[in-house]
């Protein structure tokens, strides 16, 4: 799972954070104890994306799951002549990636 921020200061940043002291933790990880957040934490990292950066492209495969920490990512679709349609904004919460899992997408 890969922790995000999307901010305006176009800074990027990759760390590790442990998921046991993660302030940020989710309804669906804050039932976890401790032995279960530290086999989260193996697998996770943080990341922060610049305003507008694409963060999955569109009829490719996911290999990650991604926890909205902090900011908003549009969720859009391109159409028939490459038009771009927004389809929804994913608020600090929302997981990404998990519908693309699950078909093999």
């Amino acid at each position: 799972m890969i922790y995000i921020t999307i901010n305006n200061t176009g800074k990027m940043n990759n760390c590790k954070r442990e998921c046991v002291d993660c302030l940020f933790k989710s309804d669906a990880v804050a039932v976890l104890n401790n032995n279960e957040l530290g086999f989260l934490d193996e697998s996770c990292y943080t990341n922060e994306y610049k305003k507008g950066e694409l963060i999955f492209k569109e009829k490719t495969p996911v290999q990650h799951i991604v926890y909205l920490r902090r900011g908003f990512a549009k969720l859009m679709k391109t159409g028939n002549g490459g038009k771009d349609y927004i389809l929804g904004i994913a608020k600090p919460g929302s997981y990404l990636g998990i519908q693309n899992l699950t078909k093999g997408n």
